[in-house]
């Protein structure tokens, strides 16, 4: 008697695609713009921009910006790009621990730097 089998799962029939890097850019831009000037925000941009990082570097752990220096440095990322980077996250960590909070002017400023650290990589 012949098998058929008539409950596939999906799965065989798609091969999970990893995403390409521009989708993960894109992802990031998308995620960032959602973020809304609010006393929290300057933290939530951090994060989103870190998560970046992991997934476009696949980096599997919470990395310091020295460490993310080392990383970008490894897979060729050039120099002026990597001061970029590192700018900008310098600048976030400042902000985040500002105990005044930051003006929305401040965050839109910020919010532009990042996206173009996002663009330029």
């Amino acid at each position: 008697m012949w098998k058929i089998n008539l409950f596939k799962k999906k799965e065989d029939k798609q091969a999970v695609k990893e995403p390409s890097k521009e989708d993960i850019k894109f992802s990031a831009l998308r995620k960032i713009k959602r973020i809304r000037f609010r006393k929290d925000a300057i933290h939530e941009l951090s994060d989103a921009l870190r998560d970046f990082f992991s997934e476009y570097f696949a980096i599997g752990y919470e990395f310091t910006v020295e460490e993310l220096k080392d990383e970008l440095e490894k897979k060729g990322i050039k120099r002026i790009v990597i001061e970029s980077v590192r700018y900008v996250l310098d600048n976030l960590d400042n902000k985040k621990f500002y105990s005044e909070g930051i003006k929305k002017s401040e965050f839109i400023e910020i919010v532009e730097e990042v996206e173009l650290v996002i663009n330029i990589i």
